[in-house]
């Protein structure tokens, strides 16, 4: 497109009255022939696109031919190796590129440093998520994309793994609470209400089971199952919860 682009700017500054324009790229030759853009269209094919506007202004007729690549015909053969010659010789020509040129490598970077700083704020911040969370796994899509779960399971998975859920120990540190402790007098956060509250003794025994025989080191760290990608670990917990009656 930038070659095609530069020949009928080259036949606008000699002012010639015709031009024919040769080129083994189907694809440029059929997008300008569509003449179809919007807003994501590429600075080049726009800037193409005007010149060929230009030149039918000031009357000089331009025509384009496509040739098929690598068969053997000799003046295109000789546009090709000229190219190549251009490439390496003088300075390289400053061609503006657009969104499409752009946006992958920026986006990657862009990745990366929110990656960072996200994981550095962690490790002040919420501790536990940066020491569960598989940094390395980081995808542009959330976990719960296609997982068939009701939006209650979700949402409560997520506050689990935020540490942001209705526990005694986060509502006294919101200021919405007393005091930190259980009803049963110890302090009320994520671990005990999973596996130290006496008044689920019995629930917290069979879930402890229960994620013993999924192979969890012992002893069990209740945040190895939070933060699982087991989908019948995490079934687990809230079978668990609804059991005893909790709402986090």
């Amino acid at each position: 497109m930038y070659a095609i682009g530069s020949a009928v700017e080259l036949a606008l500054q000699h002012r010639l009255p015709r031009a024919l324009i040769v080129s083994d790229s189907l694809s440029v030759l059929e997008a300008l022939k569509r003449g179809k853009f919007n807003s994501g269209t590429d600075p080049i094919t726009l800037r193409t696109c005007q010149l060929f506007h230009e030149a039918t202004t000031v009357g000089t007729v331009i025509k384009c031919l496509w040739i098929p690549s690598h068969s053997y015909i000799h003046g295109n053969d000789i546009a090709d190796i000229l190219a190549n010659e251009g490439r390496y010789s003088g300075d390289p020509p400053n061609i503006p590129a657009g969104p499409q040129e752009l946006w992958p490598r920026f986006g990657k970077e862009l990745k990366h440093s929110w990656t960072a700083e996200f994981f550095d704020i962690c490790a002040h911040k919420a501790h536990v998520y940066a020491t569960f969370y598989d940094g390395s796994a980081l995808s542009n899509t959330s976990w719960f994309n296609k997982v068939d779960r009701p939006r209650r399971f979700i949402s409560t998975i997520l506050r689990l793994r935020s540490g942001h859920c209705l526990t005694p120990h986060y509502l006294h540190r919101m200021g919405l609470r007393d005091s930190d402790s259980c009803d049963c007098g110890v302090t009320g956060d994520i671990v005990h209400v999973f596996f130290g509250c006496s008044e689920n003794f019995s629930a917290s025994a069979e879930l402890y089971a229960a994620l013993s025989s999924h192979r969890f080191p012992l002893p069990i760290n209740i945040y190895e199952a939070i933060f699982s990608d087991r989908l019948d670990v995490l079934d687990l917990l809230i079978e668990f919860l609804v059991k005893c009656r909790i709402a986090l």
